[in-house]
């Protein structure tokens, strides 16, 4: 019988020490100040961490004095440059948005080995600018690793770089040590218990920290995220500098540096993006996408569809317009019934991520300007309808 490879090697701890030039670059950018963990060393632990940017991992893991092994969505695996990743980083793949115990049992192997796991329990970043849903199973995972949970915060990321935008802000984004909570102080807890405790532990909402954020083109790329007018209903969005504007009634917004939002001529019905994203939200979980028929609720043209093959490559299988029907996704000749579908997700800024016999696909609009998170929201209503079940949770 072969031995089990160690995941924790010796060649892990020195990369933050060769990594300081590459993360001044990278700082140069974002410009975080964090505070700075010593942990014992050979000690395992678990951190958890909002999720704000595509840079929070930098930060993160140069906010601690030893190697973190991050689980990581198995989307980062097909990429060019993953096997170097897995070479001086050794992250955890897991697949996104499903149950995945062979990334649970290599966690369990880094703990053993008195590894540092770190995780984003939202496993997505931020559209709204607020820590988002965090799955009830983390609680069980604390509780089936027994180690220490260390809970950091990232504060300003949202501002300075939020998930839809293509461009950094200038402004303050910083990182806090909140709690470290030893086994004995949750091992006679239940599970709901610890899942509160991470819940409220791990809440940040950037609307509230009071900080300003300039750039002249906060707004670009808000139609990644926006695609319901509250005067015009399904729509599409354009954005230029620090505005965006309704394509349908032509009403146009003003992004501000407090993340405040104003309209343009008129009061706008929104405060802040999480006003409308809420509104997205409620606005999909009341309306009854049936009565579309055998009529497409929406189309992107120009998309890319591929086959994500882990530690193989993405595969290309399809170039032209998708087609989102109420209870399936059409390309071409190609049709995935949402019946058939495991579970969609939405991958980096807009691509679109699902599952089906095992197989993993995913598409993103050429221009990567059009608002992916609309049809893993499809997806999601249709599952809530036909369960029955009430859930309003929609994939974030």
């Amino acid at each position: 019988m072969s031995k089990k490879k160690k995941w924790v090697r010796g060649r892990h701890k020195p990369v933050r020490i060769l990594g300081k030039p590459i993360w001044w670059i990278i700082n140069s950018k974002i410009h975080f100040k964090g505070d700075f963990v010593k942990l014992e060393k050979n000690k395992p632990y678990l951190v958890l961490c909002n999720h704000q940017t595509a840079w929070d991992m930098v930060p993160l893991y140069m906010s601690f004095n030893r190697p973190l092994y991050f689980v990581a969505s198995d989307d980062l695996f097909s990429e060019r440059y993953s096997k170097a990743l897995e070479f001086i980083f050794a992250p955890i793949p897991k697949s996104k948005s499903l149950r995945d115990t062979s990334a649970i049992r290599a966690m369990k192997q880094v703990a053993n080995e008195g590894g540092v796991i770190a995780i984003f329990p939202e496993g997505n970043r931020t559209y709204s600018g607020r820590t988002e849903y965090i799955d009830p199973a983390i609680a069980k995972l604390i509780r089936f690793l027994k180690v220490p949970v260390i809970i950091y915060n990232l504060e300003g990321g949202y501002g300075v770089m939020p998930r839809w935008a293509q461009k950094e802000a200038k402004g303050s984004y910083t990182g806090k040590l909140k709690r470290i909570i030893e086994v004995e102080e949750y091992q006679d807890l239940d599970d709901t218990e610890i899942y509160n405790i991470v819940k409220e532990e791990l809440y940040v909402d950037d609307t509230k920290i009071n900080r300003s954020f300039s750039g002249k083109r906060r707004a670009e790329y808000l139609e990644r995220l926006l695609y319901i007018c509250p005067d015009c209903g399904l729509t599409e969005f354009e954005s230029n500098g620090n505005e965006f504007k309704c394509t349908k009634c032509g009403k146009t917004y003003h992004y501000n540096e407090d993340l405040t939002i104003s309209g343009v001529g008129f009061e706008s019905k929104f405060k802040y993006i999480k006003d409308w994203y809420d509104f997205q939200c409620d606005y999909i979980n009341n309306f009854d996408f049936a009565v579309y028929g055998d009529k497409p609720v929406c189309v992107t043209k120009n998309i890319i569809l591929k086959e994500n093959r882990v530690r193989v490559g993405k595969k290309k299988i399809y170039s032209g317009d998708v087609e989102a029907y109420y209870d399936k996704f059409v390309f071409g000749d190609l049709e995935f019934k949402f019946d058939d579908i495991a579970s969609c997700t939405n991958l980096g800024r807009c691509k679109v991520g699902f599952y089906v016999d095992g197989k993993k696909y995913q598409f993103i609009d050429k221009d990567k300007k059009y608002a992916g998170i609309k049809y893993m929201h499809l997806f999601y209503r249709y599952k809530n309808l036909k369960e029955g079940n009430g859930s309003k949770y929609l994939g974030l």
